[in-house]
């Protein structure tokens, strides 16, 4: 279906139920005025100004929000709407105790402050109104058939119980219970049409919310406050009477939004599809202005010229004393107008970008203080963030320590060119690259200078790698080697050490977690007794894999405990020995963010970011960015199907051998980090990929010669495979 024929017929079907519910609505508003009086009518028209201004503080524009993200996203209308109603229900039980409060507090009869409190507690019920779910999918029809029933229903029970000032409780009552039906029909509905439609409380998501909804309630309250705020003070300032008299000439008012109102929700999901394009968003928002131009004003026009005799036919002659308020009144239509018509359009078009800017490290100028390490880890998780949410993420941007007054402006500049990692140091922009570790081919590798009047502690020692990784010191000609482990040995592991002590090798396999710091105090105090301890190699690591959205504290502490609180615990403890080496196993996922690994990339950019800060203060440090490996590593939790689909993007596993290979030429280098992985660059940028991804690593995909050496695992790892850092460039 075409723009044009979806918005004729929304207009068609909305028109209809609005001009029913505006009808009906009228009519009971006339019917109450009559039979309750100039008093009484003033207290419903009261409760009814200060129930629209608890309404907006109980759903600040979370409905906005939700037509034009459902109509982004249609198939998501359940997981959009569902922590919306949730947000709405804590907004709206805050909002009503702060009614309660102030009813309580005024000087009125206990009759009046029950009608009150019985109105306010319509907020309830505004919060099941899944309009915004059915306008941003475009089916108008529901909402029209809810504002249809509740109006004539409404009407209905007015005209059979409302009959004198006596009944204004009734009065109050009615239009709740009517709301409570049409709302739950709809619900039912809703619930089987849609699916998953629940109440959900995750605040992660009512912050993601918020943040988008807020702004944009401004424009609401302000409207919300010029329509109900008079009807509000005169109801606690003046007499009933006088807020009789307002709230008649401001139920006509009303009625010229209606035929704007009929314009904006079909136009509005519209706009909304059509945010990404400049020509579509210029032909839908002329149209839209036009639109609303034509069918408004002559409504506007015919109230301004017969303010009197409109009131006298719909409320009586007690309220044509409210023609000069009527009057006034309308005099504010031409700037309501103006919102309506610029509005929409600007909240539809809008799109969100968040920025994650944190002092990290200067690789520039190799200067880092200590505090400044545990921002690293937003560097990881901002990549993940890329990956899962393009639409969102605005860029990573790393400001020197002491920042300089011209770098707000310079910051305001980069972000408004999207550019998505950054350094500002100095007036001048640095950028990550990658590229090939580059030499002479055919030169013997010297060696990693392992030691056998030496220990060597490796942590996860016990895995599969941590395994690996003893086997390769032996190999060097390591003769001590403490291996750590969070769960002991196991029997598994208990074969290998015993072949490793085979070869003359002394072995102690503690139960320690590198996260601790008491236990592994314990352990290098141990260590104490042996040879000198030269050489750290911290392995430890979990995975908990989850989109960035799904995350909590448990999920993130799980992943980032071994990676970040394990290296710094070694760091500590041996920051003031002789270390020939303090090697770190991290991941290529800190470079890729990968959807699914946010936790997990940010655990291993904090070791990148702590290899760089170990050797700018004159300490050992190397961080491997590891690719998968092939055979029991960490990897293999993944499943096949996420191997093969690794290998599909250009990414294959690791052959132990190649890795160690390449370990001993990357120690050879004196890098403090290097990416090691089986990637074909060119194949993994024939897809698309996150816009970081292309910034550091992009040129790899044009140059030919990558593709020596990137074929199956079997097959010798190629120095061009092994990648390190620009020297100014944030170290990555």
């Amino acid at each position: 279906m075409t723009f044009t024929s979806t918005i004729l017929r929304n207009i068609k079907i909305l028109t209809v139920a609005q001009i029913i519910a505006s009808v009906a609505g009228l009519f009971s508003s006339a019917l109450l005025a009559r039979a309750l009086g100039v008093d009484g009518f003033g207290v419903l028209g009261f409760g009814m100004a200060f129930l629209s201004l608890l309404g907006i503080v109980a759903s600040l524009s979370t409905d906005i929000y939700g037509t034009r993200e459902i109509a982004r996203n249609p198939d998501k209308a359940d997981s959009i709407s569902s922590p919306i109603l949730g947000l709405r229900l804590t907004l709206s039980i805050f909002a009503y105790a702060v009614f309660i409060v102030i009813v309580l507090t005024l000087d009125r009869s206990q009759t009046e402050k029950t009608v009150l409190l019985v109105q306010a507690s319509g907020i309830f019920i505004s919060i099941f109104v899944l309009d915004f779910v059915f306008q941003g999918l475009e089916r108008m029809g529901i909402n029209g058939l809810r504002q249809i029933f509740t109006a004539l229903m409404t009407l209905i029970c007015v005209y059979l119980f409302v009959r004198a000032p006596e009944d204004i409780l009734i009065a109050a009552i009615i239009p709740i219970a009517a709301g409570t039906v049409a709302v739950g029909v709809i619900w039912l509905y809703a619930r089987h049409s849609i699916g998953g439609i629940r109440l959900s409380f995750a605040r992660d998501r009512w912050r993601q919310i918020l943040a988008v909804s807020v702004p944009l309630a401004i424009s609401g309250i302000m409207h919300t406050i010029i329509f109900n705020t008079d009807a509000v003070m005169l109801g606690l300032m003046s007499t009933n009477q006088q807020t009789g008299l307002y709230v008649s000439a401001f139920k006509i008012v009303g009625l010229t939004m209606i035929p704007a109102g009929l314009l904006t929700a079909p136009f509005f999901p519209s706009l909304s599809a059509g945010w990404d394009d400049q020509q579509t968003r210029f032909d839908r928002s002329r149209t839209f202005a036009i639109s609303v131009l034509i069918i408004s004003l002559p409504l506007v026009v015919f109230i301004a010229i017969y303010p009197d005799l409109i009131l006298r036919i719909l409320f009586g002659q007690a309220y044509s004393e409210a023609e000069t308020t009527l009057l006034i009144l309308m005099m504010s239509m031409v700037a309501m107008h103006l919102r309506i018509i610029y509005g929409p359009p600007l909240v539809a078009w809008n799109e969100e970008r968040y920025h994650m800017v944190a002092t990290i490290i200067d690789a520039h100028n190799g200067k880092l203080a200590e505090p400044q390490l545990a921002f690293s880890t937003l560097w990881g998780l901002g990549r993940t963030l890329s990956t899962e949410h393009p639409d969102l993420f605005g860029g990573l941007i790393d400001l020197a320590p002491e920042s300089e007054e011209r770098e707000a402006e310079d910051l305001i500049s980069l972000v408004t060119k999207r550019r998505d990692q950054i350094a500002l140091r100095g007036g001048e922009i640095h950028v990550p690259r990658i590229h090939p570790l580059l030499g002479d081919a055919g030169r013997r590798l010297e060696s990693a200078d392992i030691k056998a009047d030496a220990t060597y502690l490796v942590t996860g020692g016990l895995g599969a790698l941590g395994l690996r990784v003893a086997r390769w010191l032996v190999d060097l000609g390591a003769r001590h080697i403490v291996l750590v482990s969070r769960r002991g040995e196991t029997p598994e592991s208990e074969r290998e050490l015993q072949r490793l002590r085979a070869s003359g090798t002394r072995m102690w396999a503690p139960r320690a977690d590198a996260a601790n710091r008491g236990e592994m105090d314990s352990v290098v105090q141990e260590i104490q007794e042996w040879p000198p301890l030269r050489g750290v190699f911290h392995l430890a690591g979990v995975l908990d894999d989850r989109m960035v959205a799904r995350m909590d504290g448990e999920s993130i502490e799980r992943a980032l405990k071994p990676k970040v609180s394990g290296a710094w615990n070694l760091h500590l403890l041996t920051k003031d020995l002789p270390l020939d080496h303090f090697i770190m196993f991290s991941s290529l996922a800190s470079l890729v963010g990968p959807a699914g690994q946010g936790n997990y990339a940010a655990g291993n950019a904090f070791l990148d970011a702590l290899a760089h800060f170990r050797r700018a203060v004159g300490l050992p440090a190397l961080s491997l960015n590891w690719g998968p490996w092939s055979g029991n590593g960490m990897a293999q939790s993944l499943g096949s199907d996420h191997l093969d689909k690794l290998k599909r993007s250009g990414i294959w596993p690791l052959h132990p051998r190649d890795a160690f290979g390449a370990m001993q030429e990357v120690l050879r280098s004196g890098l403090p980090q290097a990416v090691v992985a089986h990637v074909s660059w060119e194949k993994l940028f024939a897809e698309e990929r996150p816009s970081h991804l292309h910034d550091w690593a992009g040129h790899l995909a044009e140059a030919t010669a990558l593709r020596d050496g990137l074929g199956a695992h079997h097959e010798p790892l190629s120095r061009e495979s092994i990648l390190t850092g620009d020297s100014g460039s944030l170290g990555t």
